[in-house]
């Protein structure tokens, strides 16, 4: 289990995705794993940060020997929905591609605020 929490006003994606990457790395997953889990993590950070209020508060990583789980917490109790969007948008495609690349996501409401977590199997990348 790793926790990450972001140093200062914003968070430090680039860090968080190294660490994860590592961590990844170590363990034996293959490149393209770690890439989707990479992009999930992305992705979940950039939704707490731009829908939650203010930063994320805790980053955590759970990892076992065939499956990892990244939940990112944040204080706003307004739950995340994949929205339909236009082909030419520029936002708004992150929870549209947690779907596509973990096995699962979800979100635990908490007393202060929310959780989301996403659910990724070694090996599972296309």
């Amino acid at each position: 289990m790793c926790v990450l929490k972001p140093p200062g006003q914003i968070p430090s994606w680039d860090l968080h995705r190294e660490l994860l990457g590592n961590t990844l790395t170590a363990a034996g997953w293959q490149r393209d794993d770690r890439r989707d889990a990479e992009t999930v993590l992305y992705e979940l950070l950039a939704n707490a940060y731009r829908h939650g209020e203010g930063t994320p508060t805790v980053v955590l990583v759970l990892l076992t020997a065939r499956a990892l789980r990244v939940i990112v917490a944040d204080e706003s109790p307004r739950v995340p929905v994949p929205q339909l969007i236009s082909s030419e948008a520029e936002f708004e495609r992150g929870l549209l591609m947690v779907t596509g690349l973990a096995d699962a996501w979800g979100v635990e409401r908490r007393t202060y605020g929310k959780a989301v977590w996403a659910h990724l199997s070694k090996g599972a990348a296309a």
